[in-house]
């Protein structure tokens, strides 16, 4: 029998083949073991919340005619939709940094290619090979970081979103989210600070400057460097030449054209002091992050015309107090301070609020957070409280002197203004004329703790004493408190807190919510203007707006009188002339206005109330624009009753079956 011959080299050959074969199948498979575990597994596998995703945007702030007064960040972006850009604006940054955007799926295996054939002749990096999608999911997903684990996290995911929510999707997104210098996200941002213009409004040789700042959108910002911004400019007009998206003679009347940068907006904005406490409410009802997720466009309440009248009546306030009392210290300046707050009485719309001198954004508001004794304007409290038990404001009370144990074997005895006392008269007069022993006599008849329980449910939010001292305003209240106290009177006994806020709509132009409503989110996010609980019934109420009445029209604030008006109020003024007050209603609106200083330092001999305060009210209520012969509507249980040669209102509170008059039959207060 004859053998083959044999061949060892062929058996090595295929024993060498099997073994590199074996290992190529054991290199392939740890390495798809390894991609697995550390890329894959690492991933997220669903990007489909990306189709309805937006990132943080700016809050936008507007008045009640529905123009932004405000804008406030984490980082400067306003999301536009990309149907609402002209094509050169998104195809000036494909030109820029990735031309084959529309023929990759995410990777641009022959852009990787060509960036390294070129660099390598550079001898070093001068083309970058990440396709727009890789940045996007960089910037987005993966970081920075400098490995090629990155690299290849970056080009899974790239695919992996453009799979999910398209080139549209992946471009629109990227333009939002690209950062573009000065601290500017996204074209809409940056096209408002470097321009004036919205992104809709760019031109293309805007559009290439812009798409020109990627690469360094620090170094490039023609905030920082105007020069290099217009280089870079030139560079992407070439490219939009190149592939056909201008002509040599479009892309030529931009080349040189300057960049005219519009100033930004100083801290000194218009409204400080309402557009701070807007944002405390913002924060404070969706918290820290939450407003820029849903990129809030927020409706208020502001009255620019009305909040320029306040803030102009309350340094014409402070100037007059300058005429009567003259410098301080050598300062030539105003040395008082003034503020004022304007409610919408039926809604709590706060349509105006001041800060005092000086107001910046997020600093201190005197409107809201200045605490002060508010002297006989806490008075209306008080016989509130009485008229409940069963008082009546034609009742008889005691004007005398009166003696008090003040502790420590000492004796507390208030005193009126002027020292004179009156006897017996009815409430209504003791009000209008600010009778002090008269107030305390009322305290102590119903209690300081169910005075101090009134003004609390009425809207005061301030600590309150619990002693006789309350009637004269010893516990300190801010202006805030006192408009929401005498507007829940106004309203018949129903309080409601400040609606700054009229609704709230987001990022996609859905309204959330308006006042009063709540926001379906976890936590449910309610937004004040809701009514709360009845603490007075409304014909005590009207009845002790009644009594306010007279003191316009008889007692302290006559200055504040005007014909086929109604105005009813209180004046206030503390020891040594420290505080000075007006707080009122109209017939629509409830204003309080306060002068003072920030210390304890008087504002001098005879400032009071009604000299230093009522005419900056006075002011106000000119500029509110209510029609004349406008009258609050009385409750059906209100009963007229003829005092003299006036009607007054009678409410049947507490105990009170007495028959009235017929009901008073129009504006005015003379008999019927």
């Amino acid at each position: 029998m004859n053998d083959r011959p044999r061949r060892p080299w062929l058996r090595r050959l295929l024993q060498a083949g099997a073994a590199v074969a074996w290992a190529a199948v054991l290199a392939g498979g740890a390495g798809y073991w390894w991609f697995d575990q550390h890329i894959l597994a690492e991933l997220p596998s669903d990007l489909s919340h990306y189709r309805e995703w937006r990132p943080p945007t700016n809050v936008r702030v507007l008045d009640v005619d529905g123009e932004v007064v405000d804008e406030f960040f984490v980082e400067r972006r306003v999301w536009v939709d990309i149907e609402d850009l002209p094509e050169h604006v998104w195809r000036a940054f494909v030109s820029a940094e990735d031309r084959r955007f529309f023929e990759h799926k995410g990777v641009d295996p022959s852009g990787i290619v060509r960036a390294v054939v070129v660099n390598a002749k550079a001898g070093n990096k001068v083309q970058g090979a990440s396709t727009l999608t890789q940045q996007l999911v960089k910037n987005l997903l993966v970081g920075s970081e400098r490995s090629y684990t990155r690299k290849l996290k970056e080009a899974v995911l790239a695919y992996r979103l453009e799979s999910e929510i398209g080139k549209d999707g992946v471009l629109e997104l990227y333009l939002n989210y690209v950062p573009l210098g000065s601290g500017n996200y996204g074209v809409e941002a940056a096209a408002r600070d470097y321009f004036g213009v919205t992104a809709a409004e760019l031109d293309p040789g805007q559009a290439a400057l812009l798409a020109g700042l990627v690469p360094a959108p620090s170094r490039y910002s023609p905030r920082a460097n105007g020069e290099l911004a217009r280089e870079r400019r030139r560079l992407v007009l070439r490219s939009m030449v190149r592939d056909e998206v201008l002509t040599d003679e479009e892309a030529a009347t931009y080349l040189d054209d300057p960049v005219k940068l519009p100033s930004r907006p100083s801290n000194d904005k218009e409204s400080a002091a309402y557009l701070t406490l807007v944002r405390r409410e913002v924060r404070r009802l969706f918290g820290a992050e939450k407003p820029f997720e849903l990129g809030l466009e927020v409706h208020t309440a502001l009255d620019r015309r009305l909040q320029a009248v306040a803030e102009v009546s309350m340094q014409e306030a402070v100037e007059a107090h300058l005429a009567r009392q003259g410098p301080l210290d050598g300062e030539e300046g105003p040395w008082a301070q003034a503020a004022a707050v304007v409610i919408e009485t039926a809604t709590g719309r706060v349509r105006a609020i001041t800060g005092g001198d000086e107001t910046r954004l997020e600093g201190f508001i005197r409107g809201a957070q200045a605490t002060r004794q508010p002297g006989s304007s806490f008075k209306p409290y008080v016989y509130a409280a009485a008229l409940r038990e069963g008082y009546r404001q034609t009742d008889l009370v005691m004007d005398a002197p009166i003696s008090l144990p003040a502790g420590g074997g000492k004796r507390w005895t208030p005193k009126n203004y002027g020292g004179s006392f009156s006897g017996p008269l009815p409430m209504r007069s003791a009000l209008a004329r600010s009778l002090n022993t008269v107030a305390v006599r009322l305290v102590l008849e119903v209690g300081p703790t169910e005075v101090a329980s009134l003004a609390r449910g009425l809207g005061v939010r301030t600590p309150l004493r619990t002693d006789p001292t309350i009637a004269l305003g010893s516990s300190e209240v801010t202006p805030l408190d006192q408009a929401l106290g005498y507007a829940s009177l106004a309203r018949g006994g129903v309080p409601l807190g400040p609606v700054y806020v009229d609704r709230v709509v987001d990022v996609h132009g859905r309204e959330l919510a308006a006042a009063g409503e709540t926001v379906a989110l976890d936590p449910p996010v309610t937004l004040p203007g809701a009514p709360g609980r009845r603490v007075l019934d409304r014909g005590v109420a009207y009845e002790i707006s009644d009594m306010l009445r007279a003191v316009v029209e008889q007692g302290t604030a006559r200055k504040a009188k005007a014909p086929g008006r109604d105005r009813a109020g209180k004046t206030g003024t503390t020891n040594d002339n420290v505080d000075a007050w007006f707080v009122g209603f109209t017939a629509e609106h409830t204003v309080a206005v306060w002068v003072g200083t920030d210390g304890v330092r008087s504002l001098g001999e005879n400032e009071t109330g009604g000299k230093a305060a009522l005419p900056g009210w006075i002011q106000i209520a000119e500029a509110l624009g209510e029609p004349e012969n406008l009258r609050r509507e009385a409750p059906p249980e209100v009963l007229w009753r003829a005092v003299g040669s006036e009607w007054v209102a009678i409410g049947r509170g507490k105990g009170d079956k007495r028959p009235g008059s017929a009901p008073l039959p129009s504006f005015g207060r003379t008999s019927p």
